[in-house]
Parts: C-alpha cells; structure tokens; sequence
C-alpha cells in the first residue's frame, strides 16, 4: 500500500535543531506549512484564493527552488516562508479574517 510521505514531519526533522540567522523564522517553518496545509482543507477556500494556498504548498516541496535546503540547509526554507508571508498579506484582502485565524 502507497504511504505518502509526511512532508510536515520532513520539515520538522529539517529544522530541529537549527541555530543561526532567522532562528525564529526557520524553526517556525513545520506551522507555517501546517497552517498552509489545513487552510487548502478548508471548504471555504475558493477561487484566487485556492490557487494561492496551492502555490504556496507546491513552493514549498518543489526540490528545486530559489534557495534549495538540499544545498543550504535549513536556512534554505526562508524563501518558502517568504513566499508564504506574501501570500498571507494577499489573502488578507481576499478572504473572511475568520478564516485566516482558525
């Protein structure tokens, strides 16, 4: 049987431990994921703001990105937070505020 992979958990093996420039931002990456991934679940979400949520999803296990972590590390998950942090700021003018802080 086909076990998909657990890429929240991936996420946090990546990051446990890591001591350096944006500690915070780095070791906060496994809720930012989590948050991305529960609101894509959430029936509520449609149209642009969908594609913005998968966008940010498909950013951030793409192997291949602006600052991959296959080279950098950890410290390589800072363009995928970024993207996530732009996101956030658009889909704040999109959708129900409710659904942004569930």
């Amino acid at each position: 049987m086909f076990q998909a992979p657990d890429y929240r958990q991936a996420l946090a093996e990546c990051v446990e431990g890591y001591e350096g420039e944006y500690e915070r931002t780095v070791l906060r990456t496994p809720e930012i994921f989590d948050f991305y991934s529960r609101l894509y679940a959430d029936e509520r979400l449609n149209g642009d703001a969908r594609r913005l949520v998968s966008a940010v999803l498909a950013y951030f296990v793409a192997p291949r990105d602006v600052m991959p972590e296959e080279l950098l590390g950890p410290y390589g998950l800072l363009d995928d937070c970024y993207l996530a942090a732009h996101v956030f700021r658009l889909l704040e003018d999109i959708v129900d505020q409710n659904l942004l802080s569930e």
